[in-house]
C-alpha cells in the first residue's frame, strides 16, 4: 500500500468511533484515506452526540468533522481534510458488489449471536472478492466458527492480541 491512498471500507458505522480513528492516523501519517462505511441502521444522534468521541480521545479539534461523518447522507462524499475523504452508504453488507477495490476492511458488526446474518460464508466471499490481493480485514470478534468461516472464504487467518476489555481479534489476509 505503500505510495498510493488507502480504500477503506467499514461493515457498521455505528457511533463512528473507527472512521474517527483512522481519520487521526491519516493526519498524523500523512496517509490518504479514502472510507467508505455501510450503514444501512444509522444510530441515533442523540447516542453518539452523548458519546462524545472526540472529548473522550483528547482531539476536540476533530469534532466539527465527526459531526459532519455522523451527519452524512447516504451516498454523499465528504472531505474532512486533504488526508480523508469519507462517505457512508445505506446498504446492508450482503447487497455489496465490489470487486477488488479495498486494502483494508473494518467489520465491526454486532457479535454472531446478535446478528449471525452478517458472519456468513456469503458475507465474507463478498468481503474476500472486494479487497485487493494483500488486503486486510479485521474485526473484535475472535470466535473458532468466525476464523474458520472466513478461511473457508479464502483469508488467511491468525489470532492477534485485542484491544483494552478484548482478549482477542482476528486479522484475515487474502493472499490469492
Amino acid at each position: 500500500m505503500a505510495g498510493r491512498h488507502i480504500d477503506l471500507l467499514e461493515v457498521g458505522l455505528g457511533t463512528g468511533l473507527n472512521a474517527l480513528l483512522a481519520w487521526q492516523e491519516a493526519e498524523t501519517s500523512c496517509k490518504e484515506v479514502h472510507y467508505c462505511a455501510l450503514e444501512p441502521f444509522p444510530v441515533p444522534e442523540r447516542l453518539w452526540r452523548s458519546m462524545d468521541h472526540p472529548r473522550a480521545l483528547g482531539i476536540r479539534e476533530l469534532a466539527p468533522g465527526y459531526q459532519r461523518i455522523m451527519g452524512a447522507r447516504t451516498g454523499e462524499e465528504i472531505q474532512l481534510s486533504g488526508h480523508f475523504n469519507f462517505r457512508v452508504l445505506a446498504q446492508p453488507v450482503q447487497d455489496l458488489c465490489a470487486g477488488e477495490c479495498f486494502d483494508l476492511v473494518f467489520h465491526d458488526a454486532f457479535a454472531p449471536r446478535v446478528q449471525p446474518e452478517l458472519w456468513s460464508m456469503e458475507v465474507f466471499g463478498k468481503l474476500f472478492r472486494a479487497l485487493r490481493h494483500g488486503g486486510v480485514l479485521v474485526t473484535y470478534c475472535a470466535q473458532g466458527e468466525v476464523r474458520r468461516t472466513m478461511a473457508k472464504a479464502g483469508f488467511r487467518v491468525e489470532r492477534l492480541p485485542g484491544p483494552p476489555g478484548k482478549r482477542e481479534m482476528l486479522r484475515a489476509v487474502k493472499v490469492q
